[in-house]
């Protein structure tokens, strides 16, 4: 039976010399904490050229701001551009999303359209671009680029602008950041 006990005394002997050498008391069980990186980023919302369209239609356009608040413009002349930036101080310990821009194309028919030309040359197309930088190092981004442009005659346009009108003109792209 002593012998028994000085076997068990010896393992919890060394047991307990591994667990106080794993435990070194210079080092911190908290993780470290992350920089504060600075993030820039400019996003630019983008209407085609209308052409005869203009002529048409009238156009709101509905967007999100920099503060994810929706704004709304009345266009008069395309092509249209808007841009804003922000800047951010993140810790980039998870991944991040700095914005969710949006962009929103309302068409109306104006009442006081008269169909008078032999065809309307019709420009449509709208997209989202985005600069990000983040300490230095810049990245693009956004929805394609997607203007085009066709000829629609006289005899046609009453109901190309109906399937015109039906259709929704809408997009939107999430900018996040990724820690290293």
């Amino acid at each position: 039976m002593n012998r028994f006990i000085k076997n068990v005394f010896y393992i919890l002997t060394i047991a307990m010399l591994f667990v106080f050498i794993a435990c070194d008391k210079n080092e911190s069980t908290q993780p470290n904490e992350p920089a504060t990186t600075t993030v820039s980023v400019d996003v630019t919302y983008n209407v085609a050229d209308m052409y005869d369209l203009a002529k048409i239609l009238d156009l709101k356009v509905v967007y999100t701001d920099k503060d994810g608040k929706e704004k709304q413009e009345i266009i008069s002349a395309t092509p249209w551009k808007k841009t804003w930036q922000d800047i951010q101080s993140i810790k980039l310990d998870r991944p991040t999303t700095l914005l969710n821009a949006k962009l929103k194309l309302v068409y109306t028919r104006k009442p006081d359209f008269q169909n008078t030309q032999a065809s309307y040359k019709i420009g449509k197309g709208f997209w989202i671009a985005y600069n990000l930088n983040i300490a230095g190092a810049p990245k693009q981004g956004g929805t394609p680029e997607n203007p085009s442009t066709l000829t629609v005659g006289k005899d046609k346009i009453e109901d190309y602008i109906t399937k015109f009108l039906e259709t929704k003109y809408e997009d939107s792209v999430t900018i996040s950041v990724m820690p290293k």
